[in-house]
């Protein structure tokens, strides 16, 4: 099994003194949206409701951007460009990356909750 790289928001580095706030607005992103987000698209691309998934993935793409997850971004743009494309498998491919990236970014979450609470 293939060990992944944990993802930290770079929120936390851009926002020293108000902590409390960024930690908890990323916490109900990482905790609450994207695990929504998750569920969504996988219904939406099951259900070829291609105009809900290609909202879902704009919205996320700004929120995950404006939380300090610049790699879900930049992937999430890869989705909208194919999902304009029409090319399905690519987009099922690019919908496992975001699973993936999503686990890392869980991983990188539960990471910096350990070092709080050390």
């Amino acid at each position: 099994m293939t060990t992944l790289e944990p993802i930290q928001s770079t929120l936390y580095d851009d926002f020293d003194d108000d902590i409390d706030m960024i930690h908890k607005l990323i916490c109900s992103f990482v905790e609450q949206t994207l695990p929504q987000t998750q569920q969504d698209m996988h219904q939406y691309f099951q259900s070829n409701d291609i105009t809900s998934l290609s909202n879902i993935t704009h919205a996320i793409k700004g929120t995950a951007g404006g939380f300090g997850y610049l790699p879900m971004t930049d992937l999430l743009l890869e989705m909208e460009n194919t999902i304009a494309s029409g090319n399905m498998h690519q987009l099922s491919e690019l919908i496992g990356e975001f699973n993936i990236m999503c686990e890392r970014i869980y991983l990188g979450h539960s990471q910096y909750i350990q070092t709080c609470t050390q």
